[in-house]
């Protein structure tokens, strides 16, 4: 197999134009192996732990996913991934969509477009 850039990566486009009443959405890749093990931590230990510890580990974790997204601030410049997650996560239906959407394809092997996948979820 011959990489070139990034190919290997898997990335999934996350609608949030229901929860906002306009175009939005952003896409991220699919985490890193050590990614992927703190959020599946923070998932399977989430009676454990407090929920704000688990909002603090995405919020920390989820910039370094995003690929591309379509959010500006008043000045009509577009947000930093780091801006973008804050922002997001100072509305508590925004967090909600966007964490259930991303959990649950993370819980899925990942795969392209009209790929089939024997693989099981970690």
């Amino acid at each position: 197999m011959v990489i070139v850039g990034k190919n290997w990566i898997v990335s999934k486009k996350f609608d949030l134009s229901k929860e906002l009443g306009q175009e939005a959405w952003i896409i991220m890749r699919e985490p890193n192996n050590h990614t992927r093990a703190i959020m599946y931590d923070a998932q399977n230990a989430e009676q454990k732990t407090k929920m704000a510890e688990i909002l603090d580990i995405y919020q920390a974790l989820l910039p370094g996913l995003v690929i591309d997204h379509n959010f500006y601030n008043e000045n009509q410049e577009k947000l930093d991934a780091k801006g973008l997650i804050d922002a997001i996560f100072e509305k508590e239906d925004l967090t909600v969509a966007l964490l259930n959407q991303f959990r649950e394809w993370i819980s899925q092997p990942f795969q392209r477009d009209g790929q089939a996948s024997d693989s099981k979820p970690m």
